[in-house]
């Protein structure tokens, strides 16, 4: 009779473990999917590292993200694969940098490469999901953190931690249809327009 009750516990937590390993699996593909069928995006965010607060948008189309500080400064960020624009209004300076194992790299691949996701790990909660995992990023460990609000499915936060720093993007009012046009990303140099 022991015996069995031990079987039967046994066999009731392997059945819960699959459950939950299926139900995770699932969050995660819609998570991938979720990201592979955003053609174009726009919110609001807001930035703090526990000190000071940033505000601006984040703007998505075709493989370019646009990510552009309104407060305190006035700064546009164009990035895509393989190149990405800094431009600070404030001081009309223009600089073009790479940017893979930058910050700017981590927001592309977010938005732009499903494989991104592969070894997230993710933990549910009421009413929202995290994803998270710790990346190399130019020598340092850095934590990448994704919330969502679960249903609807929709991200809300990206949190980037390393040992010296932690920052916070809130996102807020995702606009999934906003029509951008596509020279809004041009990365040519605005003092020579």
């Amino acid at each position: 009779m022991k015996i069995k009750k031990i079987f039967l516990i046994f066999f009731l937590v392997q059945a819960l473990s699959l459950n939950v390993k299926a139900n995770t699996n699932e969050k995660k593909q819609a998570i991938v999917d979720y990201f592979s069928n955003i053609k174009e995006f726009s919110s609001k965010f807001i930035q703090t590292d526990g000190e000071t607060i940033e505000e601006g948008n984040f703007y998505l189309k075709k493989n370019r993200l646009k990510i552009v500080y309104t407060f305190p400064s006035k700064i546009d960020l164009i990035i895509a694969k393989n190149k990405a624009m800094y431009f600070n209004k404030d001081l009309n300076e223009v600089e073009y940098f790479n940017p893979k194992k930058t910050m700017a790299d981590v927001f592309f691949k977010v938005f732009n490469d499903p494989s991104f996701f592969a070894d997230f790990l993710i933990k549910s909660e009421t009413n929202y999901i995290i994803l998270e995992k710790v990346i190399g990023l130019d020598e340092r460990q850095i934590n990448v953190q994704l919330v969502f609000e679960d249903s609807p499915l929709v991200i809300r936060k990206i949190n980037i931690n390393d040992e010296n720093s932690k920052i916070t993007y809130s996102i807020i009012d995702p606009n999934f249809n906003p029509n951008l046009d596509i020279k809004f990303f041009s990365m040519v140099n605005p003092n020579f327009n």
